[in-house]
């Protein structure tokens, strides 16, 4: 067996190509008013030495901007036929983002930040079978948002907070205050709140999926991917400002 890994990195004048299949379009994203984007990938080869020889492939990349508000992640894999019973390579094709709010940190500076949205768009594709345009495919959309439970804390930010009734939302808003009555108008106190305040917990997604239940052998081993239905759980990305 003998392989090898590659690490490449482009920047915005470098556009790295995307896919090395045909017919499968990642998500694009263009430089805006956050920044040029740049792209760190990685690439591996297996190669397994035998009577038959054979092949696996696979490259991962991460694109962001400068202020790491928008970011992307394309994944592709390409391996021979492992057993007998296989007739075509296997493929699988990746494409994800996150795109987080534009902020007005004039609020942020001044913590006006009640009624302020923070929520997370996102969204992936995985095409996978014996090629990434025609077999079978999976598409999640979703949006990271805030909870009911978060704005109400917030809300209650001037309350007195005490043991009993513990709200972050207040202890780090009225321990922010004084650090700026003392002149620190930036101290740990207040980018912790700024922190509480831009992460967000609540999840919900849309998911569609084309061509039959599937069934994919990778390596020899099976991984079965059901429908992706519409759901809601609790998530904690975290805010750009802090990535």
């Amino acid at each position: 067996m003998q392989g090898s890994v590659k690490y490449q990195y482009y920047d915005s004048e470098h556009t790295q190509p995307e896919f090395s299949s045909g017919g499968f379009e990642d998500y694009k994203i263009t430089d805006d008013e956050n920044g040029p984007f740049c792209t760190c990938a990685l690439e591996f080869e297996v190669k397994g030495l035998g009577d038959k020889e054979r092949k696996a492939n696979a490259k991962i990349s991460w694109t962001r901007d400068l202020k790491r508000a928008h970011h992307k992640l394309n994944f592709y894999y390409d391996r021979s036929p492992f057993h007998s019973s296989e007739t075509a390579n296997l493929k699988i094709c990746g494409s994800g983002y996150l795109k987080y709010p534009k902020y007005d940190l004039g609020k942020v500076a001044f913590l006006d930040t009640i009624g302020m949205n923070h929520q997370v768009e996102s969204a992936l594709k995985l095409h996978f079978g014996k090629d990434c345009s025609t077999d079978q495919k999976v598409k999640i959309d979703g949006q990271f948002f805030t909870t009911e439970e978060q704005r109400l804390f917030e809300s209650k930010r001037e309350e007195p907070d005490t043991p009993e009734h513990y709200n972050p939302y207040a202890y780090y808003y009225q321990t922010c205050l004084k650090e700026r009555a003392r002149g620190i108008n930036y101290g740990e106190q207040c980018l912790e709140y700024i922190r509480l305040i831009s992460t967000v917990h609540g999840y919900h997604f849309h998911g569609k999926f084309e061509n039959g239940w599937a069934t994919l052998g990778i390596g020899g081993r099976r991984l079965y991917i059901p429908f992706c239905g519409r759901s809601q759980h609790y998530s904690k990305p975290v805010s750009p400002m802090f990535a």
